[in-house]
């Protein structure tokens, strides 16, 4: 019987794992097509599904959309397009272009954005000093890449 016991434990373990190996080794993705001022906010699957349980996710996810919402009313006479995505790999293409920001599993590049303007060098931006300098930091970088002093927050 306890043979029994271990074996099933052994069997019940052994496909726990295989089925959390499957989980980490899993990519999300997420592709935007950009035919202006384009700005990508993202948070990396695995923040986006921790959102709902762990409290640190769900406050990355919401300074990440206050972030894009101030950003997107300074930016207003851009009309810039304003995408959200919650991926592992962000993906964007302008025009026959493809172009992809893989995220690290660095806990300081799971949550940013992505500036792209047609014709320019895309430019990233992390929550880096936590998930609230995106508040700073996106309005900050938003300002000096699209050319819109107005986006500036001071310090």
């Amino acid at each position: 019987m306890k043979m029994k016991l271990l074996s099933s434990v052994l069997a019940v373990t052994i496909l726990v794992s295989l089925a959390s190996g499957a989980r980490t080794a899993e990519r999300h993705e997420s592709i935007t097509v950009v035919d202006g001022p384009t700005i990508i906010g993202f948070a990396s699957a695995r923040v986006a599904a921790d959102a709902d349980s762990l409290e640190y996710a769900s406050e990355a996810i919401a300074h990440l959309q206050f972030a894009l919402s101030d950003v997107s009313k300074c930016l207003a006479d851009l009309q810039p397009t304003i995408d959200q995505q919650f991926a592992d790999v962000i993906t964007w293409k302008v025009g026959d272009e493809r172009f992809t920001l893989e995220l690290s599993d660095d806990p300081h590049e799971q949550v940013g954005a992505v500036l792209i303007k047609p014709g320019s060098k895309a430019r990233t931006v992390y929550a880096s000093v936590g998930p609230s300098s995106l508040l700073m930091l996106l309005p900050n970088a938003a300002a000096a890449y699209f050319g819109v002093p107005g986006c500036e927050v001071e310090p």
